[in-house]
C-alpha cells in the first residue's frame, strides 16, 4: 500500500482550518453575547436602552460611569468632590430624583473642569454643591491627573465601545445587576431607596445603628491609616497659585452658566486636623481657606470644631458617614433637619460662613480654636506625631498618584 504524503497534508490543512473558523466563530458569537447583554442592560447608563429598572444600577466604578452618566441624565443638582462626597453622600445610581453625585476619588481640579463641560449644557441644572478639599490646592496636583478619566470626559466616543460594550468589567457589572434585580428592590440598601435629600427619620436611624467600635478596631491600625494616607497627603503639600487661579476659573465657568453655586469644606476628624498640624501645614489649610473666600463664600465644617471629635461620625478618620453627609445636603439646600438626631446640634456648632468680608474674624478664630484644642496632648495629636514618624521612615506612595 502506497502512502501519500501530499494527502495526508492536505487533509491536515483543511481539518486546522475548518476548526480554526470554528474557533473565530465561537470567538464571535461570545463577543457578541457580551456586546448584546451590556447593551440592554446598561449598567453604566451609557445607552439609552435599559432592559432593567436603572435603580439596580450600581456605579461603584465612578471614574468609568461618571462621564457617561452625566452625558445621558439631567439632574437639578449636581454634587462635585473627591472621595469624601463619594463616599459620604452616596447615591448608588450615581443618580436618581434630581440628584446626580459626579464626586470621585480623588478627583482633581482639572477633572472638575473637564466635567462641567457636559454638565453645564444640561438645561435642567440649577445648583451645584461643591465638597471643596485642601491637597488639591498644592502643587503636585498642578501635574497629577488620571488620563483615562480625561479622555472619557472630554472625548467619550473614543471610549464608549471599550468601556461599556466590550468590556469584561461591564459584564461583571451586568450580571451584579441582574442579580441584584431578581432579589428585588425590598433587598437594596438604603443608599439605593432613601428619597434624595435623606428623609430626617432615615438620618436619625442610620446614625442609631452606627458602630461604636474604634476606627479599624485600634489606634495601631489608625496611625499606619494616617501614615499611608493623609502623611502622604500633607506632608509634600506645598501651596500653588495656579491651582487657586484654576479654582476661579471654575467658579467663573459656573457663574456664566448661571447655575447656582454652593461650596463647603467638610467635617474632618481631629485625627487628619492634627496630622495637617504636626506636619506643619496649618498656615497652608489657613491660606487655602482664605484664598477660596476671596473668590467665591463657603460654609466651612472643618477646623477644631464640636464635629471633630464626633469620632462615630467618621467611617474612618478622613472620611465621615453617608447620615452625616445627608445631613449637610439638607443644611445647605435649606431643608429642615432639626429631626436628625445628635447630628443637627453638630451642625450648627461646627458651620461657619466665609466670605471675603469676615474671612480676617474666621482665621483669627480658627487660630484661637487650634491653640486651645491642642494645648494638652491627646489621642489624636499622639496618633497623627506616631503616622508622620511612620511616614518619614517609610514613605508609601503619594496618595495623590494612586
Amino acid at each position: 500500500m502506497e502512502f501519500n504524503l501530499s494527502d495526508r497534508s492536505a487533509s491536515t490543512a483543511a481539518l486546522d482550518s475548518r476548526r480554526l473558523r470554528a474557533m473565530f466563530i465561537a470567538l464571535a458569537i461570545v463577543v457578541l453575547g457580551v456586546v448584546g447583554i451590556n447593551y440592554a442592560i446598561n449598567p453604566l447608563g451609557a445607552w439609552p436602552y435599559q432592559l432593567l429598572n436603572p435603580i439596580y444600577r450600581s456605579t461603584d466604578r465612578t471614574r468609568v460611569a461618571i462621564p457617561y452618566l452625566i452625558r445621558s441624565l439631567e439632574p437639578r443638582v449636581l454634587i462635585l468632590g473627591d472621595s469624601r462626597a463619594e463616599l459620604g453622600i452616596p447615591i448608588s445610581q450615581g443618580g436618581r430624583d434630581g440628584f446626580f453625585n459626579a464626586a470621585m476619588l480623588g478627583a482633581r481640579l482639572n477633572e472638575v473642569s473637564a466635567l462641567l463641560e457636559p454638565a453645564l449644557r444640561n438645561p435642567r441644572l440649577r445648583i451645584i454643591i461643591w465638597q471643596l478639599d485642601f491637597s488639591p490646592f498644592g502643587k503636585r496636583s498642578e501635574s497629577v491627573y488620571d488620563a483615562p478619566t480625561l479622555a472619557r470626559l472630554t472625548h467619550p466616543q473614543g471610549r464608549i465601545g471599550s468601556d461599556t460594550l466590550l468590556s469584561i468589567d461591564a459584564l461583571g457589572d451586568s450580571i451584579n445587576m441582574i442579580e441584584r434585580g431578581a432579589r428585588g428592590i425590598g433587598a437594596l440598601p438604603v443608599y439605593a431607596v432613601a428619597p434624595l435629600p435623606w428623609p430626617q427619620d432615615t438620618i436619625r436611624r442610620e446614625l442609631a445603628e452606627s458602630s461604636p467600635m474604634p476606627f479599624f478596631g485600634s489606634d495601631a491600625n489608625v496611625m499606619l491609616y494616617l501614615s499611608g494616607l493623609a502623611a502622604s497627603l500633607y506632608q509634600p503639600f506645598e501651596y500653588s497659585a495656579r491651582q487657586v487661579d484654576l479654582f476661579r476659573g471654575i467658579v467663573a465657568k459656573i457663574r456664566r452658566a448661571g447655575v447656582e453655586l454652593v461650596i463647603f469644606l467638610p467635617p474632618m476628624s481631629e485625627y487628619e486636623l492634627e496630622t495637617i498640624r504636626l506636619a506643619g501645614k496649618w498656615d497652608d489649610f489657613m491660606h487655602v481657606k482664605a484664598s477660596v473666600a476671596t473668590i467665591a463664600p463657603y460654609t466651612d465644617f472643618s477646623g477644631y470644631n464640636a464635629l471633630a471629635r464626633a469620632d462615630s461620625m467618621y467611617r474612618d478618620p478622613l472620611h465621615f458617614k453617608p447620615a452625616l453627609g445627608w445631613a449637610i445636603m439638607r443644611r445647605l439646600l435649606d431643608s429642615d433637619c432639626s429631626e436628625c438626631g445628635p447630628v443637627a446640634a453638630l451642625l450648627s456648632e461646627s458651620a461657619n460662613s466665609w466670605d471675603s468680608h469676615n474671612l480676617a474674624l474666621n482665621l483669627m478664630a480658627a487660630q484661637l480654636k487650634m491653640a486651645a484644642a491642642t494645648r494638652i496632648p491627646s489621642k489624636y495629636s499622639a496618633t497623627a506625631a506616631m503616622a508622620l514618624r511612620e511616614y518619614v521612615a517609610h514613605p508609601p506612595q503619594s496618595a495623590l498618584d494612586q
